[in-house]
Formats: C-alpha cells, structure tokens, sequence
C-alpha cells in the first residue's frame, strides 16, 4: 500500500504533490525574479542549493506530470519513466548525504552554517526511497495486468441453451 492507499491512487497523490512543489517553487522564483527580493525561507544561502533548485524544477515538471499520467491512465512506460526519475533523486540525496558527512569530518564544512540539516536529508532520502519502491510496485502491477489479459484467450463461460435447460 502507500500509506493506505491503493498503489495507483498513491502515485496519483505524490506526483500530484510533486507537481504542486515544482509548480510553487517556480512560481516562487518568478515572483524573486521579477521584484528582486529575498525570501529567506525559501532560499536560505545563494550558490549551490538555488542552482540545485531550478535543476530540480524543472525535471521535476515533465517526470511529476508523466508520471500523473502514466498513473491515471495505466501507461507503465510513464510510470516506469517516473519510478527511474525518482530512484535517481533518491540515489542523488544518499550521495549528497555522504559528501556532506565527509566533509563535516574532515573539517571543511561547519555544521552551524548547514542550511539543511543532515536528519533532514535522510529523511527526505528515505521517504524518497519509500516513494521509489511505492511508484515499481505500482510499475509491476500494471505489467502483471497487462500480461495477463495478452495471455487469456478472450474466455466467455458457456451460456446455457435451451437444449441443456429442457434435459
């Protein structure tokens, strides 16, 4: 299940919710543009984490959108393309992760100047982690449906004829 939900009304929701995300961030960003402020709940440190940003948003929008569609519409290929998207994000956090804890023992980072905070990124990795696994089960379901209905001949149980109702 994925958090109570069948698998397909799941992955509906997240890449629904992702969709939201991607869509506020951009809209965020346009409105930075345009007025030029700051707004430091949303971009806390400039340099890295915004160029991480905008890579985010927009790959975020065609998979999120693709992957809305492939889970509407029973399309595993959109699906599989989401589940691909994801799993990358996840294996992307668990690197990011391990940089950072890298460089926090070495000495090369602080952690008082983190403007994410390392318990944040492992969960967001292992939700992320979770939500990749939900999104290939859901990949695996529509395969197994589809190959069983290419491999079951068009069955109709015999009807009952009046021939056989008389005896």
């Amino acid at each position: 299940c994925c958090f109570c939900f069948d698998l397909r009304r799941g992955v509906i929701r997240l890449a629904s919710a992702k969709l939201a995300a991607a869509c506020l961030l951009l809209l965020i960003g346009a409105i930075k543009l345009i007025d030029g402020s700051d707004i430091p709940l949303i971009n806390p440190s400039p340099g890295v984490f915004s160029i991480f940003k905008v890579i985010w948003v927009v790959l975020c929008l065609p998979f999120a959108a693709m992957g809305l569609y492939g889970a509407s519409s029973q399309h595993e290929k959109f699906v599989y393309a989401y589940f691909f998207y994801t799993a990358t994000m996840a294996a992307l956090s668990a690197i990011a992760l391990t940089v950072i804890i890298i460089k926090v023992a070495t000495g090369a980072l602080n952690l008082e100047t983190l403007p994410i905070s390392i318990p944040m990124i492992i969960i967001s990795g292992g939700l992320q982690s979770y939500f990749a696994y939900v999104i290939r089960r859901l990949y695996l379901q529509i395969v197994m449906e589809k190959t069983r209905e290419s491999l079951l001949p068009c069955y109709k149980p015999p009807q009952r004829t009046e021939a056989i109702a008389e005896s």
